[in-house]
């Protein structure tokens, strides 16, 4: 109680204020709906382990065509992650080309 009579008036404000905020984040935070596991099925294992057989035999052939397949150039990551992988293959001169 001392502690209130001694605190001004714009300091108890600010204080309840941060105390609403927290109370309301923390009631958000709880009640948003979260999906707690994501499905992987022996499908998708097998999937993308063909993709990467795929990737890393045509990395070591230097096959850029095959490669190029692999990557969605109509975005930009997709753009950048496939020159990454080909700069990958130029600096690899002792693949099989």
């Amino acid at each position: 109680m001392f502690l209130l009579i001694t605190l001004k008036k714009p300091m108890l404000i600010g204080i309840a204020f941060i105390i609403i905020i927290i109370i309301l984040t923390i009631s958000l935070y709880n009640s948003s709906p979260v999906l707690s596991t994501l499905a992987v099925t022996e499908e998708h294992i097998t999937m993308l382990d063909e993709i990467f057989k795929i990737r890393n035999k045509a990395f070591l052939e230097g096959d850029l065509e095959k490669i190029e397949s692999l990557y969605n150039k109509r975005t930009t990551l997709g753009k950048w992650a496939y020159e990454h992988q080909s700069k990958k293959n130029e600096l690899s001169p002792h693949l099989g080309r």
